[in-house]
């Protein structure tokens, strides 16, 4: 029993002498640290711009700084925007100072101080293709825009508009405008003017008008009035430096278009894109009102001039086609379908100085080509010539039962040729097979074919 005693009274000792000493090594320290702090550590809510230093030595921070700026120099760029054209700057050209951001800490936060060449500003302005001169751009400012972003090593990307820092800011203004006229009344028309007007095209985004027009829930309508409303904004991109994706015409130029002016849209197959290109967004406004639609494009005002001319145009002769039978009557003539001319023309866009409006670029977008539609008459097998007639705009072909099949003499539809330029796709619709301008200047033996035997 008396053992028992002893051990516990030990045990006891034991375990408040290991307590005590426990206490007193954690306590004083703790102590120590309160009273009497070491001047080589960072105290706790220490910052060098968004990196921590508590409880670090100069040394120790001075490595963590060094490693969270190459961290952030390898994966950052700055990107110097100006309308469609951007120019990247390695963030390797900013110079840190982190002995000098670390001797001005106190109990708090300190920016890292750093600082970037105003050369380098420079090479980035004169990097882009449009005309920037250097003494009209704040070097200064932009150097502080880059120096506060890199001063918290920032991941987000900083895109610098150089529009915001040029004496001359262009400020946001109409850049487009088209008005088509003498339109038919329709319900449909007013009501999809209403329903796109005030769109924004988003910088660096595509526009589609079936898009747009189903995503406001509106009802679309393959017919003219569609077609009108995709000409008047065809019309209205023209005069910018927007990128037309995709755009078709018709076999016949409509009488509310210009030669070359022309767009159609049919759901679900053909369609108008445009691409903004820009780093600035644009708005649309559209009104329709007694029979006058007006398209209306605002946003930052061009450095340029965009316009589209139309040049080689040629008007296409149609061609007589004379078919005969044998069950009228000598004299007999009749005309089964009245002929059209067809069209050609190239379709360029300008850019030109808005000071001289001395011409810049030009670019050609376009060949649209409407085929003419041929003339067809029926006429007595006694008044067929004994001999061919001269090779003209005359020819005789099939008899009275196939010619009342045909409707546009050189086939269904017209050809349109694309212009290899890498931008827009175009088309036109119902285009039939081997109808292009070249066919119509075939020899003209091709119109000429013997009745059928038997007549």
């Amino acid at each position: 029993m008396n053992n028992v005693r002893l051990f516990f009274r030990a045990f006891l000792i034991i375990f408040f002498c290991t307590t005590f000493i426990a206490l007193f090594s954690f306590g004083g320290g703790k102590a120590i640290e309160t009273y009497f702090p070491k001047d080589n550590y960072f105290p706790e809510g220490t910052f060098v711009g968004s990196v921590p230093m508590s409880g670090l030595t100069i040394e120790e921070a001075e490595e963590k700084l060094e490693g969270e700026i190459e961290k952030w120099v390898n994966s950052t760029n700055y990107k110097f925007v100006y309308f469609d054209e951007l120019v990247e700057v390695p963030a390797t050209h900013v110079q840190f100072f982190v002995s000098e951001s670390l001797q001005m800490l106190d109990a708090g936060s300190t920016m890292l101080y750093n600082s970037i060449p105003e050369a380098v500003i420079t090479e980035a302005v004169e990097s882009f293709s449009y005309e920037i001169p250097n003494d009209e751009v704040r070097v200064e400012a932009v150097q502080e825009l880059v120096k506060s972003h890199a001063a918290t090593l920032s991941t987000t990307s900083l895109y610098i508009d150089l529009n915001e820092y040029v004496a001359q800011q262009h400020e946001t203004d109409q850049v487009a405008h088209t008005v088509i006229s003498n339109i038919e009344s329709t319900l449909l028309l007013e009501q999809w003017a209403n329903n796109l007007n005030g769109i924004v095209i988003d910088a660096r985004e595509t526009f589609s008008l079936l898009q747009q027009m189903q995503g406001k829930g509106a009802v679309v309508v393959e017919g003219e009035s569609l077609n009108v409303l995709a000409t008047a904004l065809y019309e209205a991109f023209l005069q910018t430096n927007f990128l037309i994706r995709e755009r078709h015409i018709g076999k016949n130029l409509p009488p509310y278009a210009k030669l070359g002016f022309d767009a159609i849209v049919k759901p679900d197959f053909a369609d108008l894109i445009v691409e903004n290109i820009n780093y600035y967004p644009y708005t649309l406004f559209l009104a329709y009102e007694a029979g006058q639609l007006t398209v209306t494009l605002e946003g930052i005002a061009f450095p340029y001039l965009f316009s589209a001319v139309t040049k080689n145009e040629r008007e296409i002769e149609s061609r007589n086609i004379v078919r005969f039978s044998n069950e009228k009557r000598s004299g007999y003539r009749q005309v089964i379908n009245n002929g059209e001319n067809g069209y050609f023309v190239e379709v360029y866009r300008q850019q030109r100085s808005i000071e001289n409006s001395q011409l810049i670029n030009e670019q050609r977008l376009f060949e649209d080509f409407y085929p003419p539609v041929h003339s067809i008459e029926l006429w007595s097998l006694q008044d067929r010539p004994t001999e061919n007639p001269p090779l003209g705009n005359e020819g005789t072909i099939g008899d009275e039962e196939n010619a009342s099949s045909i409707t546009d003499g050189n086939g269904e539809n017209g050809g349109s040729e694309v212009v290899d330029n890498g931008e827009a796709e175009t088309s036109q619709l119902g285009q039939g097979p081997g109808d292009s301008e070249d066919d119509i200047s075939d020899d003209d033996d091709q119109m000429f074919e013997e009745p059928t035997k038997g007549y």
